[in-house]
């Protein structure tokens, strides 16, 4: 992704791995949640009522990973919304009900503070994308120096270069009727 969009916001490819961390994490708490089903564990009461926001969460992680693929912008950043919103929301509700449950709280809780507020991040991140979708090099004007004021000039009458996401857009019918690379 980080190759993929340019923007001020855009973290570094390293950036991504804490992913593995996330997913090895909640993993853990589906085992922990399948343990309390064989009885096993004790599972917070407060799951069974509050699990519609996981199956939320993991429904917009799904929606948001099909609209990006696509380059469908808007609808990845309501899915990414969504899905930090059911996150957030999860570990806020869950939080006081495994206050004497520290198994719990590491199994269930702790992962998902950790995965909603970086989804919360990326969302903002998603966000930003959208001002940067459709800017080409043309539409930026920078002060440049007397002697290259010749090089400005055909600059601005040239055709504007289009932008890396043009070459790999894929012409689908998920995209915004706003989107260039769709018309004919």
């Amino acid at each position: 992704m980080s190759q993929r969009y340019l923007s001020l916001t855009t973290p570094a490819g390293y950036a991504f791995a804490i992913w593995a961390v996330i997913y090895l994490w909640e993993i853990a708490g589906m085992c922990f949640l399948a343990a309390g089903a064989a009885g096993k564990a004790v599972v917070p009461s407060a799951w069974p009522e509050l699990q519609y926001l996981w199956l939320g969460a993991c429904a917009a992680q799904s929606l948001w990973a099909f609209f990006f693929a696509f380059d469908a912008l808007l609808p990845a950043l309501a899915a990414i919304a969504i899905l930090a919103g059911c996150l957030l929301k999860l570990a806020y509700e869950l939080g006081p009900t495994v206050a004497t449950m520290p198994d719990a709280y590491w199994y269930l809780v702790a992962p998902t503070w950790l995965h909603g507020g970086w989804v919360a991040a990326a969302t903002l991140v998603n966000a930003n994308l959208l001002f940067v979708e459709d800017r080409t090099d043309a539409s930026v004007t920078r002060a440049s120096p007397p002697e290259y004021a010749p090089q400005a000039r055909a600059a601005q009458h040239a055709k504007p270069l289009p932008t890396p996401r043009a070459h790999r857009h894929l012409r689908c019918r998920l995209c915004l009727p706003s989107c260039r690379f769709t018309r004919r």
